[in-house]
C-alpha cells in the first residue's frame, strides 16, 4: 500500500480511538492501514478467501475489528481505510520462533513469546485487504449490539453506558427529564438523567474541562444537557435549552432510527455497501513506516480486570498505587519487547498514550474522573476514553471489555495445544520451552 501510517487494529477501544484521531491528522488523500492479526491451528482449515467470505471471523479480535472497521468506513466515508487481515498458522510461528525469541530477550515467558509473535506478524503487515463488509456474520454482529445494562430512575439506558444523544424522534424517548442524584462520589446536588456524566451542572463542567484539556483545548460539545451557556440558566430554561441542543446534535451526528425499545439500531444487514474486496491469490503488503500502538491506555485508565479486584480490596487509593507501579515497570516488561518486534521490519512504533503530555494529564487527574469502578466492565473501566470514543464518532467499540492480544488473536489458544499437555496446565508466566 501507499499508506504512510498504520494502526495495529484489534478493534478494541484503544485502537479504534487512535484510528479515528489519526483520520483527523493524516492528509485526506492518504490511506490509513488498519492491521489485524489472527492465528489458527494447522489442524484447522482456513476458510477460503473468496468474495463474500470473512476468514477467521470467529476469532474475537477479528470480529471486533471488522465491526469497528465497518463503522469507521461509514463514519468517515471520504477516507480510504485498508483493512489488512493477517492470518497466521502456528506452523509459520514455529518457523520464526528462534528469531522472535531473540527479539523479546531478556523476556522469556510463554506470554511474552505469544505477545511478541502477535506484534511481529502484525507489524509485518502481510495479508489480504478487505475494503468493505458486504454482510454481517453472527460473530461480527455480536460486537455491534449496544449494552443495555444501566438503568437510572425509571428509565432504561439504551446506548452503552449512558444516553449521549437524545431526540424526541426516537420512539421510546420521553421528553420528560428525570431528576437523579449526581453520580460524582460525595456530591449531594441533583442531576438530570440526560447528562452524559449523570452529574450536576458543576461536576459536568469539571468533566468537560478535563476532557477538553485532554484533547488539546478542543471546544467540541460533549454533554448535550449541560452546555457552557446552560450552566448559567436555571429551572425550565435549562430544560428547554437542553432539548434544543440535543435535537440539533442528533441531526448533526445523523443518528440512525431507533429500534422498538428506543435504542439506536445497529448496522443493518441489508445496507448497500461498496464492493467487497478480498482475494486469496493477491497478497497485500502494508507500506506504512509508522505504526500506532495503544500500549499504555489500560495501565493508566484501569482497563484490566485485575484493577477491579484491587479497587474492591482498597478503593481508589490502592488502585492509584497499582497503576503507578504498572507504569514504572512498563518500559522493561512491555515497551522494549514490542518496540523491537515492530522495528525489526524497519517500521517505527508510536505510542500516543505514552506521550508525555497525556501521561502528565492522566497522572494529575482524579482517578474517579478517569474510571468508575463501581460500574460494570465495559462501562466504568477507561470511562474517560469511552467518552472520547463517543465524541469522535465511533460508538460500537465503546462498550467492549479489554481482551489481551494473546487471547484476542487466539495465539495463546493454538500455542497452548503445542507447548503444554493440556490447556489446564498452560501458564503464561512459565518460561518458554522450545526444541
Amino acid at each position: 500500500s501507499d499508506a504512510s501510517v498504520g494502526v495495529l487494529f484489534s478493534g478494541g477501544l484503544d485502537s479504534v480511538v487512535l484510528a479515528a484521531l489519526c483520520h483527523n491528522h493524516v492528509s485526506p488523500y492518504d490511506p490509513i492501514d488498519l492491521i489485524n492479526v489472527a492465528f489458527y491451528n494447522d489442524s484447522q482449515s482456513l476458510p477460503a478467501c473468496k468474495k463474500g467470505s470473512l476468514p477467521l471471523s470467529e476469532v474475537p479480535d477479528r470480529a471486533a475489528a471488522l465491526a469497528s472497521f465497518r463503522e469507521m468506513t461509514e463514519r468517515f466515508p471520504m477516507r480510504k481505510f485498508n483493512f489488512i487481515a493477517v492470518d497466521i498458522s502456528y506452523s509459520e510461528v514455529i518457523t520464526e520462533q528462534q528469531h522472535i525469541l531473540s527479539l523479546i530477550k531478556p523476556r522469556s515467558t510463554h506470554m511474552d513469546f505469544n505477545i511478541g509473535s502477535a506484534m511481529w506478524f502484525a507489524s509485518r503487515g502481510l495479508g489480504h485487504r478487505i475494503s468493505s463488509i458486504p454482510v454481517m456474520t453472527k460473530e461480527v454482529s455480536a460486537f455491534c449490539r449496544p449494552s443495555n445494562s444501566l438503568s437510572v430512575s425509571g428509565e432504561k439506558a439504551t446506548d452503552n453506558h449512558s444516553h449521549y444523544f437524545r431526540s424526541s424522534q426516537y420512539p421510546g424517548h420521553s421528553k420528560k427529564v428525570f431528576k437523579t442524584t449526581c453520580a460524582t462520589i460525595g456530591c449531594p446536588r441533583s442531576a438530570i438523567s440526560s447528562c452524559t456524566f449523570r452529574s450536576c451542572t458543576f461536576c459536568c463542567s469539571c468533566y468537560r474541562k478535563r476532557i477538553s484539556q485532554y484533547l488539546g483545548g478542543s471546544s467540541i460539545s460533549i454533554c448535550c444537557a449541560h452546555s457552557t451557556r446552560d450552566s448559567k440558566m436555571k429551572g425550565e430554561a435549562i430544560k428547554k435549552r437542553a432539548e434544543f441542543s440535543i435535537s440539533q446534535t442528533s441531526s448533526k451526528c445523523q443518528e440512525k432510527p431507533a429500534s422498538h425499545d428506543g435504542a439506536p439500531t445497529s448496522f443493518s444487514t441489508t445496507e448497500k455497501l461498496l464492493p467487497f474486496e478480498l482475494s486469496s491469490t493477491t497478497i497485500f503488503l502494508s507500506g506504512a513506516k509508522v505504526l500506532l500502538v495503544g500500549l499504555g491506555a489500560d495501565e493508566q485508565m484501569a482497563g484490566y480486570g485485575r484493577h477491579r479486584s484491587v479497587y474492591k480490596r482498597g478503593g481508589y487509593s490502592a488502585l492509584r498505587s497499582e497503576l503507578n507501579m504498572e507504569m514504572q515497570r512498563l518500559w522493561y516488561r512491555n515497551l522494549g519487547r514490542d518496540d523491537r518486534c515492530i522495528s525489526d521490519h524497519g517500521k517505527e512504533a508510536r505510542f500516543p498514550f505514552l506521550d508525555e503530555d497525556v501521561v502528565n494529564f492522566l497522572f494529575s487527574t482524579e482517578l474517579n474522573s478517569i474510571c468508575d469502578m463501581d460500574r460494570e466492565q465495559g462501562v466504568g473501566d477507561k470511562m474517560i476514553l469511552r467518552l472520547i470514543a463517543k465524541m469522535v464518532g465511533v460508538k460500537e467499540c465503546s462498550h467492549l471489555v479489554k481482551r489481551a492480544i494473546q487471547f484476542g488473536s487466539r495465539i495463546a489458544k493454538v500455542s497452548e495445544a503445542t507447548c503444554f499437555a493440556s490447556r489446564r496446565q498452560a501458564s503464561g508466566s512459565a518460561n518458554f520451552t522450545h526444541d
